[in-house]
């Protein structure tokens, strides 16, 4: 394992920004939602109205696709496509998920408003705590009153998609190896590899990365995971 500053992390976060503003590059999502190369280590979303992304979260790669729902409108489709499925405790600490199942389905009308849509993980996560198996965690997509009065249920550029969330209900075991249970209300954020989005344009399709937060109160985290003996410390995972 490399280890670098959190001051190291951030300049190059920053210097990466400055090269590829602009520069049209094919995850452009990536970039502005703060996920650079490294996609675990996230903050700033650029999406108004949405809760930007923390830890502790999960992290999957996914293939988006936009449906013609019948004559009620469209329905957008997530789902896991391939390796690099993490839950990540902190953004020193990542934990494999095996036999990884994502599925997020949102529904709109005719004209592109956000109806309703649930989010939910599945898999086999090792932690200090035991197994992690079955349902890791599910929510409702839909407007939350984290932190502002002004957030909404959806928000999108044409390369970032967003959601807040609430209900949030996570697996025992990752409740128990926290040190509390997860927070009622977050976000997910997905990063689109291919720019375009639009929730009414039928046949969309694109390969992204979605970071789908769970945070638990900040008491029960930092005497539950020792967070504090790691603060300025960032682990990043071999390639």
């Amino acid at each position: 394992m490399k280890t670098k500053s959190m001051l190291t992390k951030i300049l190059t976060a920053l210097a990466a920004v400055s090269m590829l503003a602009g520069a049209g590059s094919a995850y452009a999502g990536y970039v502005s939602a703060g996920l650079e190369s490294d996609p675990v280590h996230v903050g700033f979303n650029g999406l108004v109205g949405i809760t930007p992304a923390s830890f502790p979260n999960f992290e999957n790669n996914v293939k988006v696709k936009v449906l013609k729902n019948g004559n009620k409108g469209y329905k957008l489709q997530v789902r896991k496509k391939g390796n690099g499925n993490y839950f990540n405790p902190s953004s020193s600490e990542s934990l494999k998920i095996k036999g990884a199942n994502y599925k997020l389905n949102a529904f709109f009308d005719t004209s592109g408003n956000f109806l309703d849509g649930t989010v939910e993980i599945k898999g086999r996560v090792e932690t200090s705590a035991g197994l992690a198996k079955g349902t890791l965690m599910t929510a409702t997509l839909g407007i939350n009153n984290f932190g502002s009065a002004t957030n909404t249920a959806f928000a999108y550029t044409s390369d970032l998609i967003g959601f807040n969330t609430l209900d949030i209900v996570c697996n025992s075991v990752i409740n128990d190896y926290l040190g509390g249970g997860c927070t009622e209300q977050e976000s997910v954020i997905i990063a689109l590899q291919d720019g375009g989005f639009d929730p009414t344009e039928k046949g969309y399709k694109s390969d992204g990365l979605a970071v789908t937060s769970v945070p638990v109160p900040a008491a029960a985290w930092l005497f539950g995971s020792g967070l504090l003996g790691l603060v300025g410390v960032a682990r990043r995972r071999k390639h």
